[in-house]
C-alpha cells in the first residue's frame, strides 16, 4: 500500500484488538483474523451497538458480501473502505481479531489474494 499522507504514520493509522471499530476521522479498516474456524462476514451499522440498520458489508463493485470463509488461510484480512455507516465490526470470527483504522488514497491492491476478501463499501 501507497500512502500519499504526508504526516506520523501514528497520526494516520490506529492499530486496536477489537472486531468493531468506529471510522469517524477514517477512510478505511482492516480486520486481521487468525483463526478461520468458523466463517466471518463484515456488517456495519448506524451505532457502536450494532442495534440500528444492521447490514453486510458488500463490495461495490462485485456485489459480494466481505467475508472469510471457514477453513481459509490465516491470518486473513477483511477489509474495506469508505462504508456508508460509521460502524464496521466482524461478525462469526473466532480467535484474536486486529482491527486497523487508518486513511487512505482510495486505491484497492492491484491484485486478489487468497487471504484477503476486500472492497469498497456499498
Amino acid at each position: 500500500m501507497t500512502m500519499k499522507y504526508h504526516a506520523p504514520l501514528s497520526d494516520a493509522f490506529v492499530m486496536t484488538v477489537s472486531a468493531s471499530a468506529d471510522l469517524r476521522g477514517f477512510d478505511a479498516v482492516s480486520f486481521m483474523l487468525n483463526d478461520a474456524t468458523t466463517p466471518a462476514t463484515l456488517q456495519m451499522a448506524d451505532d457502536a451497538g450494532f442495534t440500528v440498520n444492521v447490514v453486510p458489508v458488500t463490495n461495490v463493485d462485485t456485489g459480494q458480501t466481505i467475508q472469510m470463509a471457514a477453513a481459509a488461510p490465516v491470518p486473513f484480512w477483511l477489509e474495506t473502505f469508505r462504508p456508508p455507516k460509521n460502524f464496521v465490526r466482524v461478525n462469526g470470527a473466532t480467535g484474536a481479531v486486529f482491527c486497523f483504522r487508518y486513511r487512505r488514497t482510495g486505491l484497492g491492491p492491484s491484485v486478489p489474494a487468497p487471504n484477503r476478501s476486500f472492497g469498497r463499501a456499498s
